[in-house]
């Protein structure tokens, strides 16, 4: 039996082999000098590798039911940006009409643990596009017009220049009626990294960049993370400007 003390002495066991993990991760990645993405993608391919159930421990019904108040509606084409191994992409692609959601991650392992959860939950009719990225372009996409385009918890692990990149190439995914929702945590003198893989942002940070891209942007006041009480998650909606 498991006493208070022990379990606390775990915990910190297992918060200080996370912390070692990252410190490798992130020096792997200046060693080599290698693009942040593939420091990101690489992170993520042993995360899932070590623990093919990430993310499924965790309700993310919340998400579609924000979008679906936004009137994401069943017929309209979506961009899963970021969408790791569908823990939340299953409910979208539930939910959506065939052949309307998209997916993409810079991950190659997430994406084909996301996969392997499309069969077992008898998806594959719904017939989703799933498309890995080796880099910020969205060239694969190339001529393609989303409705609603989905960041969750993806400019929280972007730096600033990849974050402005990111923009651009949404923005040729986009017309007038198009939205894009994304997440990022929010602090007063962002850009600021944190552990490695998390960045801080300001609100204003986001008028300059959207700008830059040819987009408009609002913050969005009835976004709640469930597991956020102290409310750093904060919601943006850009749409193009003009």
């Amino acid at each position: 039996m498991e006493t208070k003390g022990s379990g606390f002495v775990r915990s910190i066991l297992s918060k200080g082999v996370g912390f070692a993990r990252e410190s490798v991760w992130y020096g792997l990645h200046k060693l080599t000098g290698s693009s942040y993405v593939a420091y990101y993608a690489r992170r993520m391919d042993s995360i899932v590798s070590r623990n093919p159930a990430w993310g499924l421990s965790l309700d993310r019904s919340y998400q579609l039911e924000y979008l679906r108040r936004h009137g994401l509606a069943r017929g309209m084409a979506m961009l899963d940006y970021g969408c790791g191994a569908l823990a939340a992409g299953i409910l979208f692609i539930q939910y959506l009409d065939a052949s309307r959601y998209f997916g993409v991650d810079i991950s190659s392992k997430v994406l084909e643990e996301g996969r392997k959860r499309l069969r077992l939950q008898g998806l594959e009719h719904k017939n989703p596009t799933l498309v890995h990225l080796k880099g910020i372009s969205l060239g694969e996409l190339e001529g393609r017009r989303f409705d609603v385009i989905w960041a969750q918890s993806v400019f929280t692990h972007m730096p600033p220049d990849d974050l402005r990149a990111a923009l651009a190439q949404l923005r040729l995914l986009m017309d007038a009626d198009s939205r894009l929702y994304a997440t990022y945590a929010c602090s007063p003198q962002g850009p600021v990294q944190k552990r490695y893989k998390d960045w801080y942002y300001s609100p204003s940070y986001f008028g300059d960049a959207a700008k830059q891209a040819g987009l408009a942007v609002e913050e969005m006041a009835d976004w709640r993370h469930p597991a956020d009480p102290a409310g750093l998650d904060r919601m943006l909606r850009f749409r193009v400007s003009g």
